[in-house]
């Protein structure tokens, strides 16, 4: 489907009231738009038919360009099965959103009372309009043995997102990627990219009786200790020290987008217990000042040294 803007310039007459002059010309615009799509009516049909069926649910794939159409009643399964871990998750009696929004309230009224943010920020940080619950979906992981999957052919496991767009911490986990994002690339390991990788790997002398080898972290998310992370990120502060990064009370905000992180599923509510939700702006840099801390103390400790070491 595509949209065609026609834009026509037409010549008018206006003419001035009780002045009994001539009328003047001028030009007015004119937009057209118009819907073309490639789909024939039983395409049409199908997609209205699939949008409306409610015993499915539609997901793009985990990785790769890949669309999903699982049973709805899998699916749901399938979401129940992981929010059952109790070291992960919680369920609750009703949401604690609002109740986090006044918590989070009262440390950005701190920040303004100190002069670390002004009142418009303030008022940015607090979000527009009423907080919304956040909401838990899984993305599924097709890529899997199908052997292996939740139900083996037929259930894939899903990754678990939590949705924290308009939630009462969306804009604070924005602000504080601001300031983790620059602090999460400074270690040593730290790698950019794949080009950045053959940079690093060019410049070392490899013996030939080297091998590489590679490690998966099975998910690092959600399973990075709580106070564990939060000191990782209050080492790496520590270490990098400025004066105009307001550390206290960052690590105030980490700590309730941390363990405040409610959020509905199948018209039940629950609490992450651990770790962090795919869905907050600063995971992927909490996650990488989590591990550069580790393998700081866990290289150190090591009786074996790798030639290199990088993530």
């Amino acid at each position: 489907m595509f949209i065609a803007t026609t834009l026509l310039m037409v010549r008018t007459k206006r003419r001035r009231p009780l002045s009994g002059a001539p009328a003047q010309e001028g030009w007015s615009i004119k937009i057209t738009l118009s819907v073309y799509t490639y789909l024939t009516t039983g395409e049409k049909r199908a997609l209205k038919e699939l949008r409306d069926n409610t015993n499915m649910v539609i997901k793009s794939a985990d990785k790769g360009n890949a669309t999903v159409i699982l049973d709805r009643a899998h699916y749901i399964g399938e979401g129940l099965r992981q929010l059952s871990v109790r070291n992960h998750y919680h369920p609750l009696e009703g949401p604690v959103y609002l109740e986090t929004a006044k918590e989070v309230e009262d440390i950005l009224e701190d920040m303004v009372q100190k002069r670390v943010i002004n009142g418009k920020q303030k008022k940015y940080l607090m979000g527009e309009g009423p907080p919304r619950p956040r909401l838990f979906y899984l993305l599924p992981k097709i890529h899997k043995e199908p052997a292996k999957w939740s139900i083996p052919f037929v259930v894939p496991p899903g990754r678990p997102i939590v949705s924290d767009c308009n939630s009462e911490t969306y804009c604070t986990a924005e602000y504080i990627e601001h300031f983790l994002n620059p602090l999460s690339t400074r270690h040593p390991s730290y790698l950019k990219d794949t080009y950045d990788f053959i940079s690093k790997i060019g410049k070392l002398k490899i013996p030939s009786n080297s091998f590489l080898f590679t490690i998966d972290i099975d998910s690092l998310y959600t399973n990075i200790d709580t106070p564990t992370g939060i000191t990782a990120v209050q080492n790496c502060m520590k270490k990098y020290p400025d004066p105009h990064r307001p550390d206290e009370h960052l690590l105030k905000l980490l700590e309730i987008n941390l363990t405040k992180n409610d959020f509905e599923f199948d018209s039940k509510f629950y609490l992450q217990v651990k770790g962090t939700a795919m869905g907050k702006k600063f995971a992927p840099s909490y996650a990488n000042i989590f591990m550069a801390d580790w393998e700081q103390t866990a290289l150190a400790t090591s009786a074996l040294k790798p030639l290199a070491y990088f993530q």
